[in-house]
């Protein structure tokens, strides 16, 4: 398991949520599986409907990591 956005290799999705990392998010118009940590903090945000978001700064911007 990566981190959706920079790849970075995620052991277990447990130990993921407990280390701060989210385990899904709104990104590039469908839903994006896993964001780590620092991801997390720089580029995610909560949005209206309490769904976790790409900030507005960086929508569009960003290229998620392929399977």
């Amino acid at each position: 398991m990566r981190c959706a956005i920079c790849g970075i290799r995620i052991d277990s999705f447990h130990d993921a949520i407990k280390q701060g990392r989210t385990p899904g998010f709104f990104g590039r118009n469908q839903e994006q599986e896993l964001a780590c940590s620092s991801c997390t903090e720089t580029l995610l945000q909560m949005g209206e409907d309490e769904g976790v978001e790409v900030k507005e700064e960086y929508r569009g911007k960003l290229r998620y990591w392929m399977k």
